[in-house]
């Protein structure tokens, strides 16, 4: 037993030596070369890293990469979809090898996106061999996932982290071009059964606005069920916030609330000015309890302010039906609202 114990020691110790050792046998050209291989194998585009390379197996798998580039399709004014300062991924050993996937570090620097839609409907992001996979059928199967075939059991993020973005949008068919950028994200998952959280910033139209979002129950949400979720949208133009509950078949129950310091300043950044002729209230505040079953939305102890008019009260909506229906209960300190 002794000598056993030894040898199973002596087999370990040689298992880790070669793991650890492995990375220092493993050009970093072989590495470059086999991800810009598999890139365009798979999408048909090409996948440029033009900057330094490192490696890790043990005790995590390891990898960064400096100056990325994956390729725009063949034809497009702008040369590439996506360009990456660095990247750099932790990937936690251990449980990756019992089908765990645990990320503890994914940080994406500078990336820069591309996406442009076509007036035929075709988008840059599509790609070459993917009409087979995503259509249904030439790849031998019936186009829907299953859980078999060696697939990970789970998924955990550590420091996901986006530092820097930007992200533009070209609709070929309008000419309209939507520019986002310095975006700073960072997500939080300890397993698909654990809350999952994500705050960061954007810059829209001159603008910087904060969210933050939070889902209890992520994976009974993406499995058909619900979960409570909580948003938050914060700006100088104004700030909107939900917390309740979501269902994948579109049930919505919860508080809300909106707050617009200068509807016509927000209407300006949203190009779409109001009309100086026209009456139009200055300030907005409204909160309450939203609810959406189906075709028929409520919101019970609403409390809006319009400028100096206040009200409070219940308003349901039904949208089934030849017409839409609302019956609105509100009392204004100023007059009342009831039918």
């Amino acid at each position: 037993m002794r000598r056993l114990l030894i040898g199973l020691g002596v087999i370990v110790v040689l298992l880790i030596v070669a793991v650890v050792a492995l990375p220092f046998f493993i050009p970093v050209d072989w590495v470059k070369e086999q991800a810009q291989t598999q890139a365009q194998t798979a999408t048909g585009r090409q996948l440029t890293i033009a900057g330094d390379v490192s490696l890790s197996l043990f005790p995590d798998v390891q990898i960064k990469a400096n100056d990325v580039r994956f390729a725009n399709e063949p034809g497009s004014d702008v040369e590439n979809l996506v360009t990456l300062k660095s990247l750099a991924l932790d990937v936690a050993l251990m449980p990756l090898l019992s089908g765990e996937l645990e990320i503890k570090a994914f940080v994406l620097i500078e990336p820069v996106i591309y996406l442009e839609s076509r007036a035929d409907g075709s988008a840059n992001w599509q790609f070459e061999g993917q009409q087979a996979t995503t259509d249904g059928g030439t790849d031998g199967t019936d186009g829907s996932a299953t859980s078999s075939g060696g697939g990970l059991a789970d998924i955990r993020l550590g420091d996901v982290r986006i530092e820097n973005g930007k992200v533009t949008m070209h609709d070929a068919a309008t000419g309209e071009t939507t520019e986002i950028s310095a975006i700073n994200m960072a997500l939080n998952l300890a397993d698909l059964s654990s809350p999952f959280a994500g705050d960061g910033s954007l810059t829209f139209k001159g603008e910087t606005l904060t969210l933050k979002i939070g889902i209890d129950a992520p994976n009974t949400l993406l499995n058909g069920g619900a979960s409570d979720v909580q948003f938050k949208l914060d700006s100088g133009l104004m700030t909107a916030g939900f917390d309740g509950y979501l269902a994948q078949a579109g049930t919505v129950s919860g508080k809300v609330d909106l707050s617009i310091p200068s509807l016509a300043t927000l209407m300006i950044w949203l190009e779409q000015p109001l009309d100086p002729a026209s009456p139009a209230p200055d300030t907005i505040k409204v909160g309450g309890t939203i609810e959406m079953i189906g075709d028929k939305i409520s919101f019970t102890g609403a409390d809006v302010a319009i400028d100096d008019l206040k009200a409070s009260g219940d308003v349901s909506v039904d949208l089934g039906g030849d017409r839409p229906s609302i019956v609105a209960n509100l009392v204004s300190e100023m007059l009342d609202l009831n039918p």
